[in-house]
């Protein structure tokens, strides 16, 4: 049996797949914008570096003391690896945090 189509109408598989390239300019604006997000960059910066397209960002922190416990406060710390350096102070407490 044919099916009769009015000139005027698209068929049904036209118009839905209209439908869902309609929803493409909408997905991509939420994905720019989520890409905008710390959580999701965070996130997305951890799974590259463990699949090994980027490198793993550390966070190293401790307290630098004498022989004696006592804090040593203001003392220089510096870190190397792989030819990355970063470097910090230790404040009053002898306490530092390097990124």
């Amino acid at each position: 049996m044919a099916q009769i189509v009015d000139a005027q109408e698209y068929p049904a598989t036209a118009s839905g797949r209209r439908r869902w390239l309609a929803l493409v300019p909408v997905a991509v604006v939420l994905l720019v914008f989520a890409a905008t997000l710390e959580p999701v960059q965070r996130t997305w910066r951890t799974v590259l570096g463990l699949a090994g397209l980027a490198p793993l960002a550390v966070t190293m922190s401790g307290n630098i003391a004498d022989d004696d416990g006592a804090p040593i406060a203001h003392a220089f710390v510096r870190v190397g690896q792989e030819g990355q350096l970063a470097a910090t102070y230790t404040d009053g407490a002898g306490r530092y945090v390097l990124a």
